[in-house]
């Protein structure tokens, strides 16, 4: 019969179009969304007792941008400032921790594969392709009591798509700035042995003279079956990036040409090669019992020439060349136990890893005029080990109350050849949280509505960097590096709600996340442009408020608004009371699609508030305002789309800093138009055997 029933599968709420007996594919909407990154383990959404928010692929595909930037707007919680005005050399703050790009306070993972830089924490987000992606998981706030060092902004955990087809997908784009890149990726079966390539490869000229960047990057997985129940997975990746930087601006530079390059920085450009490999070992010995673990080696090879402002009249900028060899191995494993405990299911989950870094740096004088590599001037070798181990457990206390705690210990060691210290510490980061269903209904056995509030309180840390520790560019006494310097710690208090439902029956449907969370930090390090130094301050004080809204009107409409309020100020010292550098006080965001049969509009807008530029709040950078579009049309295996970034060509400044009484600015791009297409064959696996 025709019409339109609902069903339940798997958990999840949908709805099923029937015509004259026939079923046809139809718009859905999942109620239960299963997370792996909050827990380690899997669980819905719903259910954590973290903020955390969940991005799919069909989500990513309507959003107008070219690089990842333009997906981490889209989630609550995030400020991206892009330093090149593109979105290709990035920096972020979420939960008002920033490092200004020298650090970084967000743990990066894809594919279990750990994006952060050995010396300072630092992502290449030039390595995530955004159509690469199936689902990007993020966990905001301290993650220390799993996860440990750099998580106390928060974890984002990136899955690339496994397709279970064989695939082959191309795509080509090409746009404003000189912008070009081209994507190939192919999947499926050799004998039985899943496998899956990718390459990409893209390059721009940047809207500013010596802006320009190119990048390559080759990744492979190959799953070897060991038993029906067991596997192992080969991955490997390799990624080099070339990327000039045409230095900041003062605001009476940019009045007269905003296209300028800072005459200091016409040498800096910055070479990377990263490899990065690993074993997966996963066995599911019973439906209570998973057992992962891996082995992973992971080096990267810059060539980095940079330059520093010094505000000193006689000698105004110091140019140098940096060689950075960094090398990685590490080992993890982790458990889940699942088991029912006087009537009361327990899931608990245990592991730990063990991890050495070791970082060779050598600095060399760089001759700006003739552009070719100076005198030697230092060079060192340092190493880092760490060993972390975690326990957590959620247990069902009633059957709308669950209780998850847990705790980890994680113990660093560091050293320097050329630098007597060697800072080892420890951390101990505790966490317990409650996640309450509050209320929810349910209509001929489908959800309609649920509503989930949750609390936790925990403890957190971030060890300081190699960098920050060691660095050797400066001479002793004018060096910034500091191997004094304590780790960062924090206890966080955080309460939310999370609901999802109907608006409007078969028709329209909502999710709803609030969170307010208190953050009192000890030791926070910063940069001190006085001292030239990085210092330890004594306290501060991480207040905000985050909400995300998502819209399902289908078959049509879907659209999502987010917004974030983050307070940080410096509690006693001379600056007590005041706001940290470098946060936006609101941020704001708002997406809509509207798909009609074959062809989807989408129009995203990003606003953020402004923010001081120095910790003595004498400095003020005005907020900014940037509105995208992107048109798109899909015809069986073709798509194509159109994308015009800062549509109202709004002249902004994002980023910038101050050096003595004097300010330094990054300025955004002006309008620009990227058009793109993708082709694709697909074979159900099946189909082959």
């Amino acid at each position: 019969e025709g019409g339109i029933k609902s069903i339940l599968i798997d958990g999840k709420a949908r709805l099923e179009l029937r015509r004259d007996g026939g079923t046809v594919k139809p718009p859905s909407y999942t109620m239960e969304t299963v997370v792996v990154t909050s827990e380690r383990v899997e669980n819905k959404l719903a259910y954590t007792t973290s903020s955390s928010s969940v991005l799919s692929a069909s989500d990513i595909q309507f959003l107008p941008t070219g690089s990842f930037s333009g997906v981490l707007n889209a989630l609550p919680g995030f400020s991206v400032f892009k330093k090149d005005g593109i979105g290709r050399d990035i920096i972020t703050s979420t939960r008002g921790f920033y490092g200004g790009g020298e650090a970084e306070y967000l743990l990066v993972y894809v594919d279990g594969v750990r994006l952060n830089d050995l010396e300072s924490g630092l992502v290449s987000w030039n390595t995530i392709a955004p159509e690469d992606i199936s689902k990007i998981e993020v966990v905001r706030g301290p993650t220390s009591a799993l996860y440990g060092d750099l998580g106390m902004g928060g974890v984002l955990n990136i899955s690339t798509k496994q397709e279970k087809v064989s695939t082959g997908n191309g795509s080509l784009i090409v746009g404003s700035f000189g912008n070009r890149e081209l994507s190939l990726r192919t999947s499926g079966k050799v004998k039985e042995v899943p496998y899956r390539l990718y390459i990409n490869s893209g390059a721009n000229d940047g809207f500013r003279k010596h802006n320009s960047w190119n990048g390559t990057t080759l990744s492979g997985e190959i799953t070897t079956p060991l038993s029906p129940t067991s596997s192992l997975k080969w991955m490997l990746s390799n990624n080099f990036t070339k990327m000039e930087d045409p230095g900041p601006l003062t605001p009476d530079s940019i009045q007269s040409d905003r296209l300028a390059a800072n005459p200091f920085f016409l040498s800096d450009v910055k070479k990377e090669n990263r490899m990065n490999s690993r074993v997966h070992y996963s066995n599911n010995f019973s439906e209570k019992l998973q057992l992962r673990g891996s082995i992973y080696y992971n080096q990267r090879d810059a060539d980095n020439i940079q330059t520093y402002l010094t505000g000193i009249i006689f000698w105004p900028a110091d140019t140098k060349e940096r060689l950075i060899e960094n090398r990685i191995f590490g080992i993890e494993a982790q458990g889940t136990l699942e088991q029912t405990i006087e009537y009361i299911d327990n899931k608990f989950v245990f592991g730990g890893e063990l991890e050495i870094g070791n970082l060779r740096s050598t600095y060399f004088d760089y001759d700006v005029t003739d552009k070719m590599r100076g005198d030697w001037k230092s060079n060192g070798e340092g190493k880092r080990t760490h060993i972390g181990f975690y326990v957590h457990d959620e247990v069902p206390i009633i059957p709308t109350v669950k209780l998850n705690a847990g705790f980890r210990f994680d113990n660093f060691n560091d050293a320097y050849d050329v630098v007597s210290a060697e800072p080892s510490y420890s951390a101990f980061s505790p966490k317990i949280g409650i996640n309450y269903l509050f209320h929810t209904e349910i209509e001929n056995d489908v959800p309609v509505y649920t509503g989930n509030t949750y609390l936790n309180i925990a403890r957190s840390f971030k060890a300081p960097t190699l960098d920050q520790l060691f660095d050797q560019r400066f001479p002793e006494m004018l060096s910034p590096s500091n191997p004094k310097l304590l780790p960062q710690n924090s206890w966080n208090f955080e309460i939310g709600v999370y609901q999802r439902g109907r608006i409007i029956e078969r028709k329209m449907y909502g999710e709803l996340l609030t969170s307010l969370y208190s953050n009192s930090v000890q030791d926070e390090i910063d940069f001190d442009v006085t001292s030239f130094k990085y210092t330890n301050l004594s306290q501060t004080i991480h207040n905000g408020f985050e909400a995300g809204f998502k819209l399902h009107w289908i078959p049509n409409i879907s659209a999502f608004v987010n917004y974030t309020f983050t307070s940080v100020t410096f509690k006693g010292g001379l600056n007590d009371g005041k706001k940290l550098k470098g946060v936006p006080t609101s941020t704001f965001a708002f997406g809509g699609t509207y798909k009609y049969q074959n062809v989807a509009g989408t129009i995203t807008l990003n606003t953020y508030g402004g923010r001081y530029l120095d910790d003595n709040n004498i400095y003020y950078l005005q907020g900014s305002t940037e509105m995208n579009v992107r048109i798109s049309y899909k015809r069986r295996n073709l798509r194509g789309y159109i994308d015009m970034d800062n549509i109202l060509n709004t002249k902004f400044n994002q980023w910038g800093y101050t050096l003595g009484n004097q300010e330094y600015l990054y300025p955004h791009a002006p309008s620009s138009i990227r058009i793109g297409i993708e082709a694709s064959i697909d074979t159900p696996w099946n189909s082959q055997e």
